[in-house]
C-alpha cells in the first residue's frame, strides 16, 4: 500500500538566549488584568517573538497588554 509523505510543517520561532526565555517567561506569568489578548499557552506566546531590526543588538519585542516589550540578550525588559 503507497503511503503519501507527511506534510513537513515549519514552525519559526525566534533564536532567543537563557536570559531572554526567563524573561519571557516571567512576562507571560505577569498580571494581564483587563487585557484580552493573552494567548492560551505559553507556547502561543513564545511564537508572538518577533526579531525586526538587526542593529538592535539581538534584541527581541513582545506585544504584552498593548504595549511593545523589548528583551535584550542579558534579559532586561523595556518598554
Amino acid at each position: 500500500m503507497y503511503k503519501q509523505p507527511m506534510k513537513e510543517w515549519k514552525i519559526s520561532m525566534t533564536i532567543l538566549t537563557r536570559e531572554q526565555v526567563l524573561a519571557l517567561y516571567s512576562i507571560y506569568h505577569r498580571d494581564w488584568g483587563n487585557c484580552n489578548d493573552k494567548p492560551s499557552t505559553y507556547l502561543q506566546f513564545r511564537r508572538s517573538v518577533t526579531k525586526p531590526i538587526k542593529t538592535l543588538d539581538d534584541a527581541v519585542f513582545v506585544q504584552f497588554c498593548g504595549m511593545t516589550l523589548g528583551i535584550e540578550c542579558d534579559g532586561y525588559t523595556h518598554s
